[in-house]
Formats: structure tokens, C-alpha cells, sequence
């Protein structure tokens, strides 16, 4: 098939070199089909992806959920891929198309039962010809990573990252899945959705925003239907309507490959025209065309379903294609932005409000819309007055009321930000993508920075006032409790396919397209790296940047969390003031109006500096971070900033207290480190109290005085960066040498527990398994991935197929054992799975007999130690990452990138190894498992016969 050469665009600016990703080619296919692609030789890997126009908004109105139902279903297989005989799989399958169908029309429950027996039924038997999770091992197998997919409301997108040699089975595999799928395994997918829509329901917040969508797109499906769709439709699927949806949107002429990283489009072209020409064209797709009318001057909904106070305002804008669209996003950098010099951003740091944001992106393709998000203070302020004080910055915006300087600024860094993001393959692609399905060109995406710069103050006010009018949504969430409906635990004997080892024919003629051998690529500690000694106790690691002059910095001091917990609040407390010679406001100003950036972060090993910024101006950088770290002042309305540190911590627990996922980490930290959690070791609320900020000073000052390191990634050259470093930053010249390799071993059970914290409002069971480890030596600590892979870490491992794929136990199912943090400590293993709360025991009945006896599918060992050494240049990390990374190593023992020493063990590991591993590093007894459910929904008395059970409260586990 022929390829037509749409147009070839150069993505120019200033900041790139010749070596950098500059080019991004567009074709179309005769079928229609659209191919971006963009060589980036400094890349790893390829970053590969498939956009299909559509996502739940066209989804029938009698069947939402189908585009994502349908996402699933497109990894289990076709005609010839995840079968072993498809003729006769299909006489089954049909039938149980034609029940489902017969199934959404019956209101009988008793007749809905009879059908749904005899579906599970026939599943049983269509089971016995499937091949489970085969593309999955394929992908997994040619180096495959990072393998996902998306729906969301406008589109359905499938990608990972693999090697470029193995360009041509990539190819082949994704365009094979989407000619002649086979809607599989339904039965067990089906519950796994169910699982997905429980999980949602346990998330307050996007519970809010999905409500507060419904009244500002009162017509629109944005509005009025979810991506997941109703638990009503997901009880009545319908495989027909399934198919009709991949028969109108699945083709050519509506889709689009991307291809971004370390490939040759002189190589990728006539493959792309081999394999994704097969895919047929179809109708063209017309727009949807829907009307919303404007509000109805200021239109008000109220509800209860946050655990905080909030409230949403939205104003009606335009689609993001449209001219004005651009000057919507500057608007939201001067409301919020990365500085936080922004208008709301005032209003939160000055504790006008508890938080305050402006986003540009509600909505989608179609239509669009421009927020403000708000948090009233916790006590003695109404919504309708923190509502007035957002409006009254909206206000001098639509008046001109702001400063031309600090426009500039906002638009050096929103250039700056563009900058950045496009340097990073995956961020990349994602730009591609966003500009594919926004119907962009990418010569305006390549014209952003030229773009930015044009917008002046007066077209700033012109479009503000254009869609900031009278006519307005408010949506308010008080704090409450919303009623979460439930999908009950379907009464189905679990399809568990015989075939799992089994490989199909197709696989059988994938394995014969040539691939070339992989050249592995690992981190030279010697060339990649600079490590250079500046003083006693302070080093710097110094990286090249390749691909654009933005400079990257951090100065990290050898003390964090572990050792002085206070720290989180010193850190938070530095993001709020300014130095000796300006203020907060204006401290932040001057890193604004270059383009620079300065915050304080910690970590719990080290505390300090993220510092980025254009090399051009590095100096005036550096002495602007040495202001903050040497001359910091706290003035007398610095103060009040005290308060919203403990306004903030309040709404963190507040936050915390709700969200079954969070108690459910904090419930597994408690388990293994007791008073050392996390959850637990960070300051109380009164502790946050009593802090002032001479306190906080003192314990930076204390931080600054001992050892630390310096990372840095940019075009200039070391000399210069050094004597940058010795010319402006002052360091204590004798430096303490703490200890920053804390790490605290976690508790030792001597028989099996169960700890259990009832949460009355959790809609699925938040459920970990501990278990106990050895310390490793670094051979061992290699071969822990590859067990890791085959037991419970991806798609295509025991743990995900047994629980999730063939059980329908869990949305999310995994484990993996997690080395000791340093070479002398031990590791332990760490399960984990996510279900509904009638399941719970059946989960963990399964989980413990799949712990305690592994299975024994040595034939898979072959296909993931492929994937291991073919996907071994993509633990290379990334020129941003390199120095940290080397740091990290050199900390924990490594004279060299441990990826060398992984690629040689991978290439001979075999079974054996990874069964002697199971048997000698993880005590399989006793097995700690900790769970945050509601309580009344499951059967305490089975649950006790896995351990001792210990019922403890969330006051229990945070502090």
C-alpha cells in the first residue's frame, strides 16, 4: 500500500541543538491511518502508541462504559492470537454474545439469574480454547515495558516502551491485535470492571468533579456520562454493541500510530506500510454536534461528598484548537503557576483561603471550559466568601489590574516548561498525542514558544472578559458522606483457562520475523558522569546535557525524614519566605522573571535544593539559591504562614482519614515498622503547633551545616560549573558528617496476624500480604526481578492471571520481593490486592495458596528472561536522571551500573534459580496480612482461620 507524505515539520527553537529531537514527520496511509514520527538518537528505547478517536463520550446512551469495556478486551487476542482453535472456541462465544444480549432485555431476576448461569456455563467451555494473557507474554517477551492502554472521553490509547530492534514484531503485534479481535474471557473481564468502578466510588474527589461535570455539561456526554460508565450498564453488557463500536471506530481513517526514541524512520516506514496498512478504513467519523446553552447568570449546586470543604467555579470557554484556547492557559499560569506568584496563589499563601486553583481544561475536544477551584478556611469562612475572593481576582484580570513584568515572566516559564517537557521522549509523545486528537498540527505545536510570546496584556483582557461573564456554574461539596452503590460479587464458578503454557500458532510465526541483536547500553561511572570532590564533604556529580541549554541542579544534605522527621514542615516553611533583601514575593519575582527556580525539598535521606533554569543564566541562579540558604528572613507576615502549616497538615489527615487506599498503606506500614511508620514518625498536629519559625530557621541552618552532594545536568562545561559553585554558593566549611543511611528494620512476627481496621464507607478491601526476607548478596538481588516478574509484578505474572484474569478476585493484584535498602539489610515480600469487599476472603484464601505453593511454569522463564535482556537498554536512565542515579548507586555499594551485571545473569538464568530464590530468601510462614475493609461485609470467623486477627483503629495508625 502506498504512503502518502502528508507534510515534514522541524520543531525549531533557540534551545535545541542539532542533536536534539527536532523533527517530527507526518504521514497518512492510503487507509487513512495517521503516523507521526520523531527520531530522538539520545533516547534508550522506542516509545510507541496508538490513538483511536472516540473514548465514552461515544458510547451509546444505553450502554456506557463499551469504549473502555472494549480497551480490555483488545489485549485478549484474535482469530489466531490467545486461541488454540478458534472455530470451535467461536461456536461458544457466539452463544454467549446472543445471552448477554437476551440478558439486557429481561428485568426478571430469577430469569436473569437462569441466563447468567448458562453464560457461565458456556464460559467454562470457551475457557478451555483460550489462550490467557498471550499478548501480554509477547509484548513482555520481544523487551516490552510499561504496557497500558486508556479511555477517556474523547479517545482510547494503547502504548508501552520496547527496544528498537525489535521494531518489525512490534509492529506486527500491534496492528494484528486490532484485525479480527476476539472478545474472550468476557466473564472474568466483567467483574474486573466491576472491580475498576468500585475503586472509583472510593475516591470522594472524583466523585465531586464527575457531579459537578454533570451540571456544567448539562447536553454534552462530558456531563452526562461516565468513561465507566453506570453500574446499571456494566450489569448489562452487551457484546454487540461492543463489536459495533470497534466496527466504527476501530479503522484507518480514525486512528494514528506514534512512534517517538532511538529508531530510523528510513527502517520504520516500510514496515508501518506492511503492517498498519492491513487495517481497513471505515466511514468518516462526523463531529457531534451538541449544544449547551449558557447558564443562566450565576447557577448554584450543592452536595455533600468531600471530606473538606470545596467548591468549583466554571466558566464556559472554547475547544482547544481555538485561537483563544492559548491565551486561557497563559490566564491560568497568572492565576497559578510553578513560581506561585499567581493571583490564587497569594490568596492561599497569605491564608486568605485553605487553596485556590485555576485549570483551563474542563472539558475535552468538543467544547471547553475554564475552572476555580477553592478550599474555605477551615473555620469562620463561608463558601459564598471564599467564592468572593476568587471572583475579585477574576476581576483584575478582566480589568488589566496586574503587571505587564509579571506576564513576561509567566510566559519565559511557560516557554520554559514547553522546553522541557519536549526533551523527554515519553513527555513527547503525550504532545503528539494531545495534538493528533485536537485535530493541531504540530507546526503549531512546534511554534508554541514563538505563540506564547505574541499574547499581550491586551489580549490577555480582551479574553478574559470575553468568557468571564455574568453567566456562571458553582458547584459546592460540603462535607459528607456520599452513598457509594455497591456491584455485588456475581455467583460465577471462575473461568480458569487449561491453557495458560500453551503458544498459538501466531506466536509460533512471530517468533520466526528476524530480529537484530540488542547492543546493551549501560552507564559508564566514568564518562557519562563527573564526580568531582570540591571540598571536604562536598561532591559534585556533573552530567552533560545533550539536548537543549535548561540547567538542572540539586543540592542535597546528608540528613531527611529518617532522622529528623521535623523537616517535612522546615521545607514547607522555606517555600514561604523570602531573604534578607526581599520578600517572599518578591524573591519568587526574580526567579520568575528568568525563568529559574528554587524550592526546598526533602526526602528521607536528604534535605536541600531543586534548583532549573537556562544556562545563560546560571550565575544569577546560584546566587539567588545562596540568598535562600544563607540569608533567609523570616518578617512579621511571614508568621501567619505558621497557620497554613497546620491548616495544611489538618487537611491532609482529614484526606487521609477518607481514602481506604491511603489507611491501607498506612495500615501496611504500621504492620512492618510500628511507631517507625511513616504515618506515625511525622510531627502531630500539636507538634506542628508549637512550631515557630525561629524553630524552623534552626533546623535549617543545622541541615546546611552538614555533608552533602551537588547534582548537576546542563550544556555548560565543568570548569564553568564549578567555579559557578565556588563563586556563589557558601557552603559551612566544616561540614558534620551525619548519617544518611538510615534505615529502620521492620517488626518480625512469630506467627501468621491479620491486622484490621473497619472502614464503614469502603467500598472495596484494601489488602496487603508481609512476609519476611533474607539479605542479599547482589547476584540474589538480580534474580529477585526475575522472580518478581514471574510471580507478581506485570501482566503476564501468577499473581495478576490467578487473581485478577482467571478469578475476577481483584482490579489490581501484585507482589514482589523488595531488597534491603543497602547490602547488609534484609528484604521481605510485599502483596498486595484490591477487591470488593465480599471477595475478600476468597482473595486472600488465593493469594496465601499461591504464596505458600508456587506454581510450577518453568516454560515461562524463557519468555522473561527474552524480555529482561532485550529490554535491558531501558533501565538506562534517562541524562536527567544519570547523576542522581550514580549517587544512589555509589550510596548503596555499586562500583558499576548494576544493569551490566543483571544483562549476563539474565541471559543464563533458568527456572531452577528462580525457584531456589523462592525457597531460600522468603519465609513463606508466618505471613502478616493487613486489611482495611468494612468490617460487617465480611466473614470474621473464616477470616480467622488464615492468622490472629488485630483490630486496630485509623487513630492507630496515623498520628
Amino acid at each position: 500500500m502506498k504512503i502518502i507524505l502528508v507534510f515534514l515539520i522541524s520543531l525549531t527553537s533557540i534551545l535545541f541543538s542539532e542533536k536534539g529531537p527536532l523533527e517530527v514527520n507526518v504521514y497518512k496511509l492510503e487507509n487513512g491511518l495517521e503516523v507521526w514520527l520523531n527520531e530522538d538518537l539520545n533516547a534508550s528505547s522506542v516509545f510507541g502508541a496508538i490513538l483511536v478517536k472516540g473514548g465514552g463520550k461515544r458510547d451509546p446512551k444505553d450502554a456506557t462504559g463499551i469504549a473502555h469495556y472494549l480497551e480490555h478486551m483488545l489485549f485478549k487476542g484474535t482469530t489466531e492470537l490467545g486461541t488454540t482453535d478458534y472455530t470451535s472456541e467461536k461456536v461458544f462465544l457466539d452463544s454467549i454474545t446472543s445471552l448477554y444480549d437476551q440478558l439486557a432485555k429481561v428485568d426478571s431476576y430469577e430469569k436473569r439469574a437462569e441466563l447468567q448461569q448458562h453464560i457461565n456455563k458456556l464460559s467454562l467451555i470457551a475457557g478451555n480454547y483460550a489462550i490467557p494473557n498471550e499478548f501480554d507474554k509477547l509484548i513482555e517477551g520481544i523487551g516490552g515495558t510499561g504496557m497500558n492502554a486508556g479511555t477517556n472521553d474523547d479517545a482510547i490509547f494503547y502504548f508501552n516502551s520496547f527496544p528498537n530492534h525489535q521494531l518489525s514484531k512490534w509492529m506486527e503485534l500491534y496492528s494484528h491485535r486490532f484485525i479480527n479481535p476476539v472478545f474472550r474471557l468476557f466473564q472474568s473481564e466483567l467483574e474486573v470492571v466491576y472491580e475498576e468502578k468500585n475503586r472509583s466510588m472510593d475516591n470522594p474527589f472524583q466523585s465531586f468533579f464527575q457531579e459537578a461535570n454533570k451540571h456544567f455539561f448539562k447536553n454534552h456526554p462530558y456531563g452526562q456520562q461516565s468513561v465507566i460508565g453506570t453500574v446499571e450498564h456494566l450489569k448489562n453488557p452487551s457484546l454487540t454493541k461492543m463489536m459495533d463500536y470497534y466496527n466504527k471506530y476501530y479503522v484507518g481513517n480514525n486512528m494514528s500510530l506514534l512512534l517517538t526514541g532511538d529508531f530510523s524512520s528510513e527502517d520504520a516506514i516500510p514496515l508501518i506500510k506492511q503492517y498498519f496498512g492491513r487495517i481497513k478504513p471505515g466511514k468518516t467519523i462526523p463531529h457531534l454536534d451538541i449544544v449547551e446553552e449558557p447558564f443562566l447568570g450565576r447557577e448554584e449546586v450543592s452536595m455533600r461528598m468531600t471530606p473538606f470543604r470545596m467548591g468549583i467555579i466554571g466558566f464556559r470557554t472554547v475547544k482547544p484548537n481555538h485561537p483563544d484556547a492559548l491565551t486561557l492557559n497563559i490566564i491560568a499560569n497568572l492565576f497559578n503557576n510553578s513560581s506561585s506568584t499567581g493571583l490564587l496563589d497569594k490568596l492561599s499563601l497569605d491564608n486568605k483561603l485553605l487553596g485556590a486553583g485555576a485549570f483551563s481544561s474542563l472539558g475535552g475536544v468538543d467544547m471547553g471550559g475554564f475552572g476555580f477551584q477553592f478550599l474555605p478556611k477551615i473555620l469562620f469562612q463561608s463558601f459564598n466568601s471564599a467564592e468572593k475572593l476568587v471572583l475579585k481576582e477574576v476581576d483584575k484580570v478582566k480589568k488589566g489590574d496586574f503587571n505587564l513584568e509579571d506576564l513576561e515572566s509567566v510566559k519565559l516559564n511557560m516557554i520554559q516548561a514547553h522546553e522541557s517537557n519536549i526533551e523527554s521522549m515519553e513527555k513527547r509523545l503525550w504532545l503528539i498525542l494531545s495534538a493528533g486528537l485536537e485535530n493541531k498540527s504540530w507546526e503549531e505545536v512546534s511554534a508554541y514558544p514563538d505563540s506564547v510570546k505574541k499574547i499581550s496584556k491586551e489580549e490577555i483582557v480582551r479574553v478574559a472578559n470575553k468568557y468571564f461573564g455574568d453567566n456562571y456554574l458553582v458547584a459546592k461539596s460540603k462535607m459528607g458522606f456520599p452513598k457509594k452503590t455497591k456491584i455485588e460479587k456475581p455467583s460465577f464458578e471462575p473461568v480458569i483457562p487449561k491453557n495458560s503454557e500453551i503458544k498459538s500458532e501466531y506466536a509460533k510465526k512471530l517468533d520466526k520475523i528476524n530480529s537484530k541483536e540488542v547492543v546493551p547500553k549501560f552507564v559508564d561511572f566514568n564518562k557519562d558522569v563527573i564526580v568531582e570532590n570540591l571540598d571536604e564533604g562536598l561532591d559534585l556529580f556533573y552530567t552533560k546535557n545533550p539536548i537543549n541549554s535548561i540547567f538542572s541542579m540539586k543540592i542535597q544534605f546528608k540528613v531527611g525524614l529518617l532522622s529528623n522527621p521535623k523537616l517535612a514542615q522546615v521545607s514547607e516553611f522555606l517555600n514561604l519566605i523570602g531573604t534578607e533583601d526581599k520578600t517572599f514575593d518578591e524573591y519568587k519575582k526574580s526567579l520568575q522573571k528568568i525563568a529559574s527556580k528554587v524550592t526546598v525539598f526533602v526526602n528521607d535521606d536528604y534535605f536541600g535544593f531543586n534548583i532549573s533554569g537556562f544556562d545563560g543564566h546560571y550565575t544569577q541562579t546560584l546566587k539567588l539559591t545562596n540568598d535562600l540558604m544563607n540569608k533567609m528572613l523570616v518578617r512579621k507576615k511571614d508568621f501567619k504562614k505558621i497557620k497554613k502549616l497546620v491548616q495544611n497538615a489538618k487537611l491532609q489527615r482529614k484526606s487521609e482519614s477518607k481514602d481506604p487506599s491511603t489507611a491501607g498503606n498506612a495500615l501496611m506500614k504500621y504492620a512492618y515498622w510500628g511507631k517507625n511508620s511513616s504515618f506515625l514518625r511525622r510531627s502531630t498536629i500539636s507538634e506542628i503547633k508549637k512550631m515557630t519559625p525561629e524553630f524552623l530557621i534552626d533546623q535549617a541552618k543545622k541541615a546546611f551545616k552538614v555533608e552533602a552532594q551537588i547534582l548537576y545536568t546542563g550544556s555548560l562545561d565543568l570548569k564553568v560549573t564549578i567555579e559557578g559553585i565556588k563563586s556563589n554558593l557558601e557552603f559551612e566549611k566544616k561540614r558534620s558528617n551525619t548519617n544518611s543511611n538510615i534505615v529502620f528494620d521492620y517488626k518480625i512476627y512469630d506467627k501468621n496476624t491479620i491486622f484490621l481496621v473497619n472502614d464503614k464507607k469502603a467500598v472495596q478491601s484494601q489488602i496487603y500480604f508481609l512476609a519476611e526476607g533474607e539479605v542479599l548478596n547482589e547476584t540474589d538481588r538480580v534474580v529477585s526481578r526475575v522472580f518478581n516478574n514471574y510471580f507478581g509484578r506485570g501482566m503476564a505474572s501468577i499473581i495478576f492471571q490467578e487473581i485478577r484474569e482467571f478469578r475476577s478476585l481483584a482490579y489490581t493484584a501484585r507482589g514482589s520481593f523488595l531488597n534491603g535498602k543497602y547490602f547488609d539489610k534484609k528484604g521481605y515480600y510485599q502483596g498486595y490486592v484490591g477487591t470488593q469487599v465480599d471477595k475478600t476472603n476468597d482473595a486472600i484464601e488465593a493469594y496465601i495458596e499461591l504464596f505458600r505453593n508456587m506454581p510450577n511454569k518453568s516454560s515461562r522463564i524463557q519468555n522473561i528472561r527474552d524480555g529482561l535482556t532485550q529490554s535491558i537498554n531501558q533501565n538506562k536512565p534517562g541524562f536527567r536522571s544519570i547523576a542522581s542515579s550514580v549517587s544512589s548507586w555509589l550510596k548503596k555499594g555499586y562500583e558499576d551500573d548494576p544493569s551490566k551485571m543483571a544483562y549476563y545473569i539474565y541471559k543464563d538464568i533458568n527456572f531452577e534459580d528462580v525457584k531456589a530464590f523462592y525457597e531460600n530468601n522468603i519465609k513463606k510462614t508466618p505471613l502478616v496480612i493487613t486489611i482495611v475493609a468494612d468490617k460487617k461485609k465480611i466473614n470474621i470467623d473464616r477470616l480467622a482461620k488464615f492468622g490472629e486477627i488485630l483490630e486496630l483503629s485509623k487513630k492507630d495508625i496515623f498520628n
